[in-house]
């Protein structure tokens, strides 16, 4: 008596509903804003310009807003979003700021030793507050803006001047160094 039985009307609307919703869900248009991503591979220290980037559709709120021109604090890939620098670190009282060579990896809050070399040396503790954007001509290396304590600027940029001043920086405080879960 199966054929006798009333056809499951309710199951097949169900269903029904269901397909039409997962459709609308697939095919429903999404908002998207224009993010800036990287044409060619960009180096910690250089400035992005509108000219070294592609502005493709994201979905709204996926990345965050970017204003160009920017000083680039970590490495960015071809094709890979641009994102806004990091902060400024604002130096702790009663230090003083120059711009100095860096290793490159230095991100704005790294801790640093500035050793200055000499008929005596000496160590300074330092910090990096951010990039300036500019490399070294002879080295090709980073120039940041580092800070150091106010008695010991002298030191320091009398070691500079005469080339006598290596920067050094703390290796958990630089991106690819820090977390590698290695532990």
């Amino acid at each position: 008596m199966l054929w006798l039985s009333r056809p499951p009307y309710l199951r097949w609307v169900g269903a029904g509903v269901v397909v039409v919703l997962a459709l609308y869900g697939r095919l429903a248009p999404t908002a998207t804003e224009l993010r800036p991503f990287a044409d060619r591979a960009i180096a910690v220290g250089e400035q992005v310009t509108a000219s070294d980037v592609e502005f493709r559709p994201v979905p709204v709120g996926l990345l965050p807003d970017v204003r160009l021109p920017l000083v680039a604090d970590r490495p960015v890939e071809a094709g890979e979003p641009v994102l806004p620098a990091r902060t400024a670190i604002t130096p702790p009282e009663n230090w003083w700021v120059m711009e100095l060579g860096v290793p490159s990896g230095a991100v704005p809050g790294a801790a640093a030793r500035l050793v200055a070399a000499g008929p005596v040396t000496a160590v300074v503790p330092g910090m990096v507050v951010g990039l300036t954007g500019t490399a070294d001509a002879f080295s090709g290396g980073l120039r940041a803006l580092v800070a150091v304590p106010a008695e010991a600027i002298e030191t320091v940029a009398s070691a500079a001047a005469e080339q006598r001043l290596t920067v050094l920086l703390e290796a958990a405080s630089i991106p690819r160094f820090a977390n590698t879960d290695a532990d």
